[in-house]
């Protein structure tokens, strides 16, 4: 099989394969460190898979809502301390736009685009400004003062390319705000829990916070990188009950159901699990290292 070179360093020889499966193989790039899924024919994969992993609403529970909160705040205060007053945002990958609406109250004009109808549908429902648009095909009548990319990233088929068709949508000194997943997080260096954070037909790439930097630096951004956030114990019993699924095509096939009565059967399963695990994410532990966190800055 002929390996898909890393977008980092373009290396096409020297890699280390993590786990192979016969639906999808995880390599580790030698050179640079990059940590990817390998068969090129699952990049860039059909984007109605989302839909099948929403439900019709945003979380009403209460832990994930305190979260999600925090991370906006964090986020807005990232950002405020760059940019004061309030200008022109792009949020990509928005889902049901909540972040939007937070930026919106702060003075600042938003916009979005995610692949999901689903979460589309109900942001647009309650008045936001907000497009079903895929990053290749979405073409902005302006330039953004701020650009937000939460667990985008590590979806793309190519994050350098699509990167770097993100920045020319920023005015000068504009600012690009990431997150995404950190695979070199302590907890992960367990096999358990490192097979259970992966989610081979949603996650195509696997950040550290040095392949991150220098996948940025290809982009002539100026960035800082920093992590941020604790595992939890819901995350924990997660990752443990994933990690004995995750390589069992016939979980696979019920996780991404798109038939709306097996979708609506999944759904239900789904959040009810995830009520019963938000009350152990009430509990954290280790280090702040479960998520990465960009600020770059375009000073072209």
């Amino acid at each position: 099989m002929k390996n898909k070179p890393c977008i980092i360093c373009n290396n096409k020889l020297d890699f280390l394969v993590l786990i192979e499966n016969r639906n999808f193989r995880i390599i580790k790039c030698r050179n640079c460190g990059l940590i990817y899924q390998d068969y090129p024919d699952k990049q860039g994969q059909n984007n109605n898979i989302y839909d099948s992993l929403y439900s019709d609403s945003p979380h009403q529970d209460f832990v994930s809502r305190r979260f999600d909160t925090i991370v906006r705040r964090h986020i807005y205060n990232d950002i405020e301390k760059i940019h004061k007053p309030p200008g022109l945002m792009l949020d990509i990958g928005c889902s049901f736009g909540q972040t939007m609406a937070f930026f919106n109250d702060k003075g600042w004009t938003t916009t979005g685009i995610d692949v999901c109808e689903v979460s589309i549908k109900w942001a647009k429902a309650h008045g936001l400004n907000c497009s079903l648009n895929s990053i290749n095909d979405y073409n902005p009548a302006r330039k953004f003062d701020v650009i937000i990319m939460s667990h985008v990233l590590e979806h793309l088929a190519d994050p350098a390319a699509a990167l770097q068709g993100i920045k020319k949508w920023l005015k000068p000194g504009g600012i690009i705000h990431i997150r995404v997943p950190n695979i070199l997080s302590k907890l992960l260096k367990y096999k358990i829990f490192f097979l259970g954070e992966l989610k081979p037909y949603e996650h195509l790439y696997y950040f550290s916070a040095d392949t991150i930097r220098l996948l940025l630096k290809k982009t002539s951004l100026k960035c800082s990188v920093t992590t941020r956030y604790r595992h939890s114990i819901g995350s924990i019993i997660n990752m443990i009950i994933r990690s004995k699924l995750v390589l069992r095509p016939s979980w696979n096939e019920l996780n991404y159901q798109t038939i709306s009565g097996k979708k609506n059967f999944y759904l239900k399963i789904k959040n009810f699990y995830e009520k019963i695990l938000a009350l152990a994410d009430l509990c954290t532990l280790g280090k702040n290292d479960r998520e990465i966190v960009v600020i770059a800055e375009n000073f072209k």
